[in-house]
């Protein structure tokens, strides 16, 4: 089975092939933002990361994170707010954002980002966009929540 079938973000694993090809993880303090991203965290820590923290914003992502990871597994996985975490400033060497950071508030996740984030730090983010205007409807849901 493919390592990539494992992974059910948009893009897959890609985004973090192309993460590993540009960016030296050895000893890094890595931060990885959303749900669904267990194997990714796992595979930041087997690619040399000194330490892979996971955060989630619901308590259901909490419960399915702890469950998809391995046993032993050296990812801690806490949950919080995206915007409002309880890191220290300049903590983390790299955050990792798949499909997480494109929410109503996410001028705040990403000051909060910025402010967690060392000075030299890097923010790999892949996020659902629009291309076009025309777009599919699950697309739209997506980028464009319904009003009730």
């Amino acid at each position: 089975m493919k390592e990539s079938q494992n992974i059910f973000l948009p893009g897959g694993f890609k985004q973090f092939r192309i993460l590993k090809t540009k960016y030296v993880l050895n000893d890094k303090k890595v931060l990885i933002i959303g749900s669904g991203s267990e194997k990714i965290a796992e595979k930041m820590i087997e690619s040399g990361a000194s330490s892979a923290t996971m955060i989630v914003n619901d308590y259901d992502s909490l419960i399915n994170a702890r469950l998809n990871l391995i046993k032993d597994s050296k990812v801690l996985v806490k949950m919080m707010d995206f915007d409002n975490t309880d890191f220290d400033a300049a903590e983390f060497d790299l955050v990792y954002a798949q499909a997480s950071i494109s929410l109503l508030n996410r001028n705040k996740i990403v000051k909060e980002i910025k402010r967690i984030l060392k000075p030299e730090a890097t923010l790999c983010v892949g996020e659902i966009t629009a291309l076009i205007s025309d777009f599919p409807p699950f697309v739209r849901n997506i980028l464009i929540p319904p009003i009730f």
